[in-house]
């Protein structure tokens, strides 16, 4: 009877231990959002304002499409994106 004793209060203790620290995870988590979002507003806008949209073009001359995004991979077939405008002659 004693054994059976001790295993239950032995999960029980490590039930409740697991629940404390999974509550304080989700605790650190929410101040570490919020302090995030309150920083987020102190730095202000990223980039900067009066800078010009950064011009990715295709490195396929087949399709040389221009994006004005921060994107690795063309749009509208896939292969990467070059920084810069395009050479066109």
């Amino acid at each position: 009877m004693t054994g059976d004793a001790l295993v239950i209060i032995l999960i029980l203790v490590l039930g409740i231990a697991a629940l404390l620290f999974g509550l304080l995870y989700v605790i650190a988590r929410a101040f570490g959002e919020v302090g995030k979002g309150f920083f987020a507003v102190l730095r202000g806008p990223r980039g900067g304002r009066g800078q010009r949209p950064r011009v990715r073009v295709c490195s396929r001359e087949q399709c040389g499409k221009t994006e004005v995004r921060e994107g690795r991979y063309c749009s509208q077939c896939g292969a990467p994106l070059i920084d810069g405008p395009p050479d066109r002659k």
